[in-house]
C-alpha cells in the first residue's frame, strides 16, 4: 500500500507505543469455574479439565508473544523504509539544517537574550562611591585624622553588561536564523505530505485486524 511519509510516521509511532506498552503475563490464575468438570469428578478427569485450561493459557500467551515480535519486526522495516525515504528526499539534511540553526539560537538566546544592565547606572554609581570616599578623606583630614579609607566593604569588581556592541546585531542574526528555520520546517512538512512509501499490504491488514492500526 502507498501512503505519504507523513502517515508512514503516525503509524510509527503507534506501532513504537505498542512496543513499548507490551506486557505478556508468564502465569494464569485459574478458578474452579474455569475447569470443565467438578471437586466431585474423579481425580483423572479433573486432571484432565485443570491441564486442558493451562494449555489454553499457555497457547494464549505463546500468541501474544508471537503477535508482538512480529509487530517488532514491521516497526523495524517502516523504520527502514522512512529512513530510505527521508534520505531520497533530502530530509535528512534538512533536519540536520533544523537542528543546527535551534542549537545556533539557543547560544544566541542565552547570551543576549537576558536582560541589558544598565551601564551608565553601574557608572554613576562607581563615581558616588568615589565621591563618598573622597568626601570621608578631606572631613578626616581637616580634623586632623587618618586620611586613608578602606575600598574593603564596597567591592573590588562590578558587573559591567559588555554586549552593547554586538547586540543588535546578534539580533538580526536571530531574526535570519529563524527566517531560515520557518523556510526549512515549510519544507519539511511540504516534503512529507509528497514523499511516497510502501508498506505492505498484509502487513496493513493484519495491524487492522488486531486492532493496533
Amino acid at each position: 500500500m502507498k501512503t505519504s511519509l507523513r502517515r508512514g510516521h503516525a503509524i510509527r509511532v503507534i506501532l513504537e507505543a505498542y512496543v513499548k506498552d507490551v506486557s505478556i503475563s508468564s502465569t494464569a490464575d485459574v478458578s474452579i469455574f474455569d475447569i470443565d468438570a467438578n471437586t466431585d469428578s474423579p481425580s483423572s478427569v479433573f486432571d484432565k479439565a485443570f491441564r486442558e485450561v493451562l494449555t489454553r493459557r499457555e497457547t494464549a500467551m505463546e500468541d501474544s508473544v508471537s503477535q508482538a515480535l512480529w509487530v517488532v519486526d514491521v516497526l523495524g522495516r517502516l523504520r527502514k523504509t522512512i529512513a530510505s525515504a527521508n534520505e531520497s528526499a533530502g530530509l535528512n539534511g534538512i533536519l540536520t539544517d533544523i537542528a543546527n540553526i535551534d542549537a545556533k539560537v539557543k547560544i544566541l538566546t542565552d547570551v543576549y537574550g537576558r536582560k541589558s544592565v544598565d551601564v551608565d547606572a553601574l557608572v554613576e554609581g562607581n563615581n558616588r562611591d568615589r565621591r563618598t570616599l573622597e568626601d570621608i578623606s578631606r572631613q578626616r583630614s581637616k580634623e586632623g585624622g587618618q586620611t586613608h579609607v578602606s575600598l574593603r566593604g564596597l567591592g573590588t569588581s562590578v558587573s559591567v553588561d559588555v554586549r552593547a556592541a554586538a547586540i543588535q546585531k546578534r539580533k538580526e542574526e536571530q531574526a535570519e536564523l529563524r527566517r531560515k528555520r520557518s523556510e526549512l520546517e515549510d519544507k519539511r512538512l511540504s516534503l512529507n505530505y509528497s514523499t511516497t512509501i510502501e508498506i505492505p499490504d498484509e502487513d496493513m491488514r493484519r495491524l487492522a485486524a488486531i486492532g493496533i492500526l
